[in-house]
């Protein structure tokens, strides 16, 4: 027997579901359990704001021990303020622990400002945010 749930409270699902599907723009973007598909994230995200990033600075996060890949993640401006005073890098990591030390090591080093820092654990948010780019509530 199966049964359908559509939530957007991860927490639920996690705790009700077998297999979930997520859906995006009407679409199955992933399909499997929970534990496959919040294997495929390895480690975790880690979310840094910088002022100022470039592919030098991308590809060298990108190299260091722990880390999988450093992209830039699009912010949406504020209307009263044409440029956002600082941008995001997601850093995918192998190990969320190592690849921290590693990230914050590299950017005091090299005397780079830091303005936010969020480090999401592998879960079904952090899955979902990763596949859409888009937070839940948005």
């Amino acid at each position: 027997m199966s049964i359908i749930y559509t939530s957007h409270y991860m927490e639920e699902v996690e705790l009700l579901c077998n297999r979930v599907a997520i859906v995006d723009q009407g679409q199955i973007i992933a399909m499997d359990t929970i534990k496959d598909l919040v294997g495929m994230l390895g480690g975790g995200i880690i979310q840094v704001g910088l002022r100022q990033v470039d592919e030098t600075l991308l590809n060298s996060l990108g190299k260091l021990e722990a880390v999988k890949s450093a992209s830039v993640v699009s912010q949406p401006t504020q209307s009263d303020s044409p440029q956002p005073e600082s941008s995001v890098v997601k850093i995918e990591a192998e190990n969320s622990r190592t690849a921290i030390v590693n990230v914050l090591g590299y950017l005091n080093d090299h005397d780079i400002t830091i303005t936010s820092l969020d480090i999401l654990e592998p879960n079904l948010e952090s899955v979902f945010l990763h596949l859409t780019g888009k937070k839940l509530r948005e």
